[in-house]
């Protein structure tokens, strides 16, 4: 049973992972540095 659930929580963690890096695949450091630096500007 524990093993099954590591195992579900892994896919869990992997699948938000991939949704991530679909929508932002390249541009998501340059966004964060852009939020970073907006209430600078």
């Amino acid at each position: 049973m524990t093993r099954g659930n590591q195992r579900e929580k892994a896919r869990e963690k992997n699948l938000k992972a991939q949704s991530g890096q679909v929508r932002l695949p390249t541009m998501s450091k340059l966004e964060l540095i852009f939020s970073n630096f907006t209430p600078a500007i």
